[in-house]
């Protein structure tokens, strides 16, 4: 009996690999219970986008581009250096489709920028976060590096446009009493986007 039961949980296992994680390991995420600026009078602009500047290290062959909602979600792009140009329309000022992703959490805390990402791998069992940190560093230029990086901050300088992309938040965590009960109210609004 012991045996069929260790088969039938290695057979559940084997079988769940893919199918997204089966919890959301709701303990780890804090960035959505905050206030989105605390202590701080330097605004993130989100009438447009912030675009990865500078040499890319030479085994990365894209930059980064963050677009910064006015209530506390973010999002990113992957812009492949070879068709930038192309890039950019197709995935940022051109796009006619509906993005649905999982949108991440920003906040600013005196001139420090955190971006906390939200991690849902279709192998993985469990979700997980992890976070970008870095300085406002004027009206048009932030600086970011994650946690974990051994390389200097990547910094980005905003591109205004009237043009962006329809972005709809299509986390789990949205559908979750533990995740909407601690919801800081500035984030509230317009949750959804």
């Amino acid at each position: 009996m012991r045996n069929n039961l260790t088969v039938l949980i290695t057979i559940c296992l084997l079988c769940s690999c893919g199918t997204a994680p089966w919890f959301i390991n709701k303990k780890e995420f804090q960035t959505y219970k905050e206030d989105i600026y605390t202590f701080s009078n330097i605004p993130i602009r989100t009438n447009g986008y912030y675009l990865q500047v500078g040499d890319l290290h030479p085994r990365v062959s894209y930059r980064d581009a963050i677009i910064f909602f006015e209530n506390g979600y973010t999002t990113s792009f992957w812009l492949l250096e070879r068709n930038f140009k192309s890039e950019i329309i197709t995935k940022i000022t051109c796009r006619k489709d509906t993005l649905w992703t999982d949108l991440d959490w920003w906040k600013v805390q005196y001139d420090s920028l955190i971006i906390e990402h939200y991690g849902e791998n279709g192998i993985d069992i469990v979700t997980s976060n992890y976070f970008e940190r870095g300085k406002i560093l004027n009206d048009t230029l932030i600086e970011l590096k994650f946690d974990d990086s051994p390389y200097p901050p990547v910094k980005f300088r905003f591109i205004e446009t009237d043009s962006l992309p329809i972005v709809k938040n299509k986390g789990r965590y949205l559908k979750k009493d533990w995740y909407n009960n601690k919801l800081n109210e500035n984030r509230k609004t317009t949750a959804n986007k």
